[in-house]
């Protein structure tokens, strides 16, 4: 009973064992995330060094028992942070997903010239440099009237309009 907590005296103990086959997907999950995303979560040292380890095993024995480690360590710590932050980096979540069509729904604003897709964009970011902005509209639009199959300028777009959302979201 010592590897229980105080909050699962009151549980049954099929929940308890739901409880804790649910930390250890979310500890599988971390372990899918990059190295850098790792560094940007706050955690506890131990359990990201018990995470960096478990992304250097191979399939295996070892690393299922690592990751059963990594789900007992996380009952100590706060997992709604690391599952809100888990969500922000999962590129098949709801939220990245409605960031990634909203950027294109700027960027397609701004492609047909929609003057309140633009004042909207300046009025959400002050500090948007104009000229380079309508620079970039207008190399992508040549780009599409020409119907060159390489779209270089347009996936540049998107990738500034991105930028723009990392430093304030839209």
């Amino acid at each position: 009973m010592s590897d229980h907590t105080q909050d699962d005296l009151g549980k049954s103990k099929s929940q308890v064992k739901r409880d804790m086959i649910a930390l250890r997907r979310l500890g599988e999950r971390l372990i899918e995330l990059s190295f850098e995303q790792l560094n940007t979560l706050s955690m506890d040292d131990q359990l990201k060094e018990a995470v960096i380890e478990a992304k250097q095993m191979s399939r295996g024995r070892a690393r299922k028992r690592q990751i059963q480690y990594i789900g007992k360590l996380m009952r100590s710590v706060d997992v709604d942070t690391i599952k809100t932050a888990i969500e922000k980096f999962d590129s098949s979540s709801r939220l990245h997903a409605q960031q990634f069509h909203k950027l294109e729904r700027i960027r397609t604003g701004l492609m047909q010239d929609d003057s309140e897709t633009i004042d909207e964009l300046f009025a959400q970011h002050t500090s948007i440099d104009r000229q380079h902005l309508h620079q970039m509209i207008r190399k992508a639009q040549k780009e599409r009237d020409a119907d060159l199959s390489d779209s270089t300028h347009y996936r540049k777009l998107f990738r500034y309009l991105r930028s723009l959302q990392e430093e304030e979201p839209f």
